[in-house]
């Protein structure tokens, strides 16, 4: 469960769910008892808009707390039923945390009224409901359903398959790529040689990827048969979601290769108005024996004919799934026959940690953005439809590590990049583990780019792309394998502040996301502009 479940430690560091878990509890015993003394007053009181945050995690947590917290709004953590059973079976043996856990935990399905009126009374107007894990999805959508029914999505279990959010755009005359999810091989089989047949060259190539998945696990491209069905296989062998209520987590989907360059909308919709707070490029390549491994994220200007085919499409994706309400992280293929969806997360941000890289380049975030389209609607109707223009380049690179083992010295950004502002590896010190990296849950950190020149920015990106960061012991004996997470376990993320320019996303931003220290932004190439 990226960044929100769990993370495994390195070094014998305190692991960073755990104060979250305690504070997830905290709230939901302060809020209770605030609540009920207010009640025990007996004045008339007006309800205190509030948001249900389910699975919270960083980097999102600390600015959807602040923005909340502007509003005058109560956020209420909750956790998905399969995050807390995560969290307790990883900390089954430490004290108190099982507890702290199912103490802040979700309201089963039809208890969410009765849950709320003994935690809140007429106290608290639930306005809606956030999330940070693919495993709460479905979680989010049932309590923003029932408790906020005004800005209820509706209860669509296809916004979170694979196959079956294909099977709509189909059905509502969208094009979409040409897929099955097999039975049993046997039909699997079938529909290989039907995209064989179809193939210009006669050549087989056939993404097959879990029908319920995350982070690019077990997504691969076949070129043969045989390959097919070692793939098949280990799906059907696996359950990569922590979420399974719909019992598909270990289903294959089949799907044609979409040949073209790969973007991400990023969204936020207030009553069905859909806003792109984000348009990125994505670079992905064959590494370390795997096909789709993540390299490099580039913020795009929503203003060239591709990109405003892109948005429509992505429009017209929302639409057909009725999603009217919050966040969406949306991968599309633009290919010589126009957009094709990947995957959309209904519900969900960007997996990576976009805020300094938008609130600089765009002047806001998807985070605010998304706590605005709850609780201030008229800052929200007041944003664009795109930012069609930016204010520098930026990227977020994917640190790719070759190696797996123990790093034999400690990991350094290439020298002499002007434009990089953080440098974050995962395992950064020598003696650390690191793993190799086959998708996005092994990636290694992330650095982040910042300039106006956007050749310096594509010169230092191809720079640190280049280089061979991560080193391993000649003495660690580990079999160098290809590690292929299925739990969902993400690895501890500690920040290395590369001294260049600048050093905190505090002296840059405010609470809205807009610039606030131009001498700061000048520092490295971007003009301040008082008019956004």
């Amino acid at each position: 469960l990226r960044g929100a479940v769990a993370v495994q430690p390195l070094g014998g560091r305190e692991h960073p769910m755990k104060p979250l878990i305690s504070l997830c509890a905290a709230v939901a015993l302060s809020t209770q008892r605030t609540c009920t003394s207010i009640v025990r007053v007996g004045q008339a009181v007006t309800a205190q808009r509030a948001l249900i945050y389910v699975d919270p995690a960083e980097p999102e947590a600390t600015t959807i707390t602040a923005a909340t917290r502007a509003q005058g709004a109560l956020l209420i953590p909750v956790w998905s039923e399969a995050a807390a059973d995560a969290i307790c079976s990883r900390y089954s043996t430490e004290s108190g945390l099982a507890e702290a856990t199912r103490a802040a935990e979700a309201p089963r399905p039809g208890l969410e009224q009765d849950w709320a009126e003994s935690r809140f009374g007429k106290t608290v107007q639930i306005a809606g409901v956030l999330c940070s894990s693919d495993a709460g999805l479905k979680t989010a959508e049932r309590l923003q359903h029932v408790l906020a029914p005004a800005v209820s999505n509706g209860l669509l279990d296809a916004r979170r398959d694979k196959f079956e959010m294909n099977e709509v755009l189909r059905r509502k005359g969208l094009p979409a790529a040409a897929q099955c999810a097999p039975a049993d091989w046997e039909e699997a089989l079938r529909f290989l040689h039907v995209l064989q047949r179809s193939s210009a060259a006669g050549l087989l190539r056939a993404v097959i990827k879990p029908r319920r998945g995350q982070a690019s696990v077990l997504v691969g491209v076949a070129t043969s048969v045989e390959q097919a069905r070692s793939m098949y296989d280990a799906i059907r062998r696996s359950h990569i979601s922590l979420d399974n209520s719909g019992g598909r987590a270990s289903q294959p989907v089949i799907q044609e290769f979409l040949q073209g360059t790969e973007y991400v909308v990023d969204t936020v919709s207030a009553d069905g108005v859909h806003k792109c707070v984000a348009l990125w490029r994505y670079e992905k390549g064959a590494r370390n024996g795997a096909p789709f491994v993540y390299l490099g994220d580039e913020l795009v200007p929503a203003a060239s004919e591709d990109a405003c085919a892109l948005l429509r499409y992505a429009e017209a994706v929302l639409t057909a799934l009725d999603w009217r309400w919050g966040p969406a992280h949306m991968e599309l293929m633009l290919t010589s026959d126009g957009p094709r969806l990947v995957e959309v997360n209904a519900g969900r941000f960007n997996g990576g940690d976009f805020k300094l890289v938008t609130d600089v380049c765009v002047g806001y975030n998807a985070y605010e953005v998304s706590v605005d389209a709850y609780l201030r609607r008229r800052a929200f109707r007041r944003l664009p439809a795109a930012p069609t223009s930016l204010r520098s380049a930026g990227r977020i690179v994917n640190l790719v590590s070759h190696a797996e083992g123990i790093l034999s010295r400690d990991v350094c950004a290439p020298a002499g990049l002007q434009s990089l502002v953080r440098f974050e590896p995962h395992a950064r010190v020598r003696g650390e583990r690191v793993r190799r990296t086959v998708d996005l849950d092994s990636c290694a950190g992330y650095a982040y780019l910042l300039h106006t020149d956007e050749s310096i920015v594509a010169r230092d990106y191809r720079a640190i792309c280049n280089a061979d960061l991560f080193c391993t012991s000649l003495e660690d004996t580990e079999s160098a394998h290809t590690s292929l997470s299925t739990d969902g376990l993400d690895k501890n993320t500690q920040s290395t502040v590369v001294p260049v320019r600048v050093t905190d996303e505090a002296d840059v931003a405010n609470d809205r996301g807009r610039i606030t220290e131009g001498a700061q932004l000048r520092s490295f190439g971007v003009q301040d502009s008082p008019s956004k």
